[in-house]
């Protein structure tokens, strides 16, 4: 994304903010999506077999949305985040089905333990950066998507 907002720019002369771009997470990309709290409670380095480069240990961190330096992220600039993507108007869109899905795999695993339905719904909304009064992140009918706002 960061090499076709840079082309917009240098090539048409056209600003970053005059350029949409929607991202949607899903399937295998789902938990990149997802807060540092969730990828170390559910152990989403491990689901994902990608391990940290300074311990290699599986990654208990997102480093896809906040790289630290040292991480095989892109071609390992900060600029290529999705932190950074965001400031420049990209918009990251996570897939609700597919968020249950994954919520529902981790949990026959048993990893992040096991609190009941209405804590994992929880959870799911919270950890994706999205807040609703039921604490249910996006609605349950086909096709839903939760907007991510990610922080660091």
């Amino acid at each position: 994304m960061r090499n076709y907002l840079d082309a917009w720019r240098e090539a048409y002369g056209v600003g970053e903010r005059d350029v949409s771009v929607v991202i949607t997470l899903y399937a295998r990309t789902t938990p990149l999506g997802l807060q540092d709290a969730m990828w170390a409670k559910y152990r989403l380095g491990a689901a994902l077999s990608l391990s940290d480069s300074t311990t290699s240990a599986p990654l208990i961190r997102n480093y896809f949305a906040h790289p630290q330096p040292g991480d095989p992220v892109a071609d390992g600039t900060p600029e290529s985040s999705m932190e950074s993507l965001q400031r420049r108007g990209v918009v990251f869109l996570l897939c609700n089905n597919a968020l249950k899905r994954w919520s529902g795999r981790l949990e026959k695993q048993g990893l992040g333990g096991h609190r009941g339905r209405d804590s994992c719904r929880s959870d799911r909304a919270r950890f994706a950066g999205r807040r609703d009064r039921t604490g249910c992140a996006g609605r349950d009918d086909q096709g839903a998507r939760a907007r991510l706002q990610l922080r660091a």
